[in-house]
This record gives C-alpha cells, sequence and structure tokens, in this order.
C-alpha cells in the first residue's frame, strides 16, 4: 500500500509543483532533511530575473490546522533580511534552500505536519513568487494529506 501511496504523491507532485517547485527527497518525512528549489520564472513569475536576495516564507500545514491554508510554525520574518530563511542563487531564476523539516519548524513529536507552505519574497515582500493563480505553493509531506 506504501507504495502505491509514494507512486500516487508522486504523480500528483509531478502535475502540481514539478514547475513551481522541485523537493529533494520526493516524499519528505517528518524527520528528513529536505532540498527546496523554487523556480522564479514559473508560476506567477513575480520573482523572474530578480537579482537582490529572495527569501522563503514557509510553514507547516499540519493536523492542528482549521483547513488547508491555515499555516502554522512559520518560518521567516516578513519584510526582513532574515538569514534563517535566506535562499541560495544557483542562476538560471533558482534558487535553493535546504533544512531539516521538523527542527527548521519546530513541529512538536505528535503532531503530524501534512504540507509544506511557500511564498517566495524579496527582503520588502513587495515582490512575492507564488502559483500561476496567486495562491500559496504547498507541498504534501510523505502521506496524503486530510485537506
Amino acid at each position: 500500500m506504501r507504495i502505491i501511496n509514494q507512486m500516487l504523491l508522486l504523480l500528483c507532485a509531478g502535475i502540481t509543483h514539478a514547475q513551481v517547485l522541485k523537493v529533494t527527497p520526493n516524499f519528505p518525512g517528518e524527520d528528513d532533511t529536505v532540498t527546496i528549489i523554487f523556480n522564479a520564472a514559473l508560476g506567477n513569475g513575480g520573482l523572474k530575473n530578480f537579482t537582490s536576495p529572495v527569501f522563503a516564507h514557509t510553514g507547516l500545514i499540519t493536523t492542528k490546522s482549521s483547513s488547508g491554508t491555515d499555516w502554522k510554525y512559520v518560518q521567516g520574518t516578513w519584510g526582513t533580511f532574515d538569514n534563517k530563511v535566506l535562499m541560495t542563487s544557483l542562476g538560471n531564476n533558482e534558487y535553493r534552500i535546504k533544512f531539516h523539516l521538523r527542527s527548521f519548524y519546530g513541529l512538536p513529536s505528535g503532531e503530524k505536519a501534512l504540507k509544506m507552505a511557500f511564498v517566495f519574497r524579496n527582503q520588502d515582500g513587495s515582490k512575492v513568487g507564488r502559483e500561476a493563480d496567486g495562491s500559496d505553493i504547498f507541498y504534501t509531506i510523505n502521506s496524503f494529506s486530510i485537506y
């Protein structure tokens, strides 16, 4: 059953996220170190060809979230230069951040993470990278989400 779930997740992740996000491993668990690569030329393109630092504004959708958009354990202070969420430029409109999921977000043991949530921004937040429709970017964590 786990293999079937992972195959379905891979298909869904490939359809919804391959264009904006690349996540390694493909099926991150709460105790994994993950690498997130954001392609600023895709999605809404709000940070395409941007030359200043790019920051990840990120949180989790968990079993304690009231909806599929209720972020918990948000990392990054909007409008500031925040080293914790500063992304590394890879060139060609790609930016990377790497972290241990549970430690980075401060996810308590006993609480299940369902999705990572992202909006990418310039320092003051006046330019943002989102999905093509302007919504937040979500990436499912190692299981089917209830939202």
